[in-house]
């Protein structure tokens, strides 16, 4: 198995045994968003945003709080880095459809945490003309038909503009 869809699954089969059941990517792109707008791995805010946004305001279970801080480490030292897998995308050997499902989990969970800033919360309204652009980008990633045709050019590009899109927040965020 490739190491792109090797760290894909990983990372899903990770999610899973601490209880996500649907959407695992979905938090990876959560917590990656929060990461680059400034949040430290060790602060109990992403826990509690994490629980807000994605599990309907119930509190996690301690094995799932405790795989949230260690995918917030991994994907502080990816940022810091600019590790160019940071995505741990499924590679092109994988189902288009799941490929597909994968990039739009991703890009909604980008959508939920961009807005949210580590030092006033969650944003009533967007100011910042460059993040409405980013998340309006996002948001139609994130309603890609699943079961459409695209060319590997395209999403290899969609995935540059995310990667880069998270590397720049991370760099005009970092505390």
């Amino acid at each position: 198995m490739p190491a792109e869809t090797a760290e894909f699954n990983n990372l899903s089969s990770r999610l899973k045994k601490a209880g996500i059941s649907d959407e695992t990517y979905q938090w990876y792109g959560f917590v990656l968003g929060l990461i680059s707008k400034g949040f430290s791995p060790q602060e109990r805010s992403i826990v509690q945003l994490c629980a807000e946004f994605l599990n309907d305001n119930q509190p996690l279970p301690g094995t799932l709080i405790a795989e949230l801080t260690s995918i917030s480490l991994d994907c502080k030292i990816a940022c810091e880095e600019q590790d160019k897998d940071i995505l741990k995308f499924p590679d092109n050997k994988q189902l288009k459809r799941y490929r597909l499902e994968a990039l739009s989990d991703l890009a909604y969970g980008l959508t939920l945490s961009l807005p949210i800033d580590v030092k006033k919360g969650k944003m009533g309204r967007i100011s910042d003309p460059q993040l409405l652009d980013d998340l309006r980008s996002l948001s139609e990633i994130a309603k890609v038909d699943q079961d459409s045709e695209f060319a590997e050019e395209d999403l290899s590009e969609i995935l540059d503009f995310i990667r880069e899109l998270i590397f720049k927040y991370y760099s005009k965020n970092r505390t």
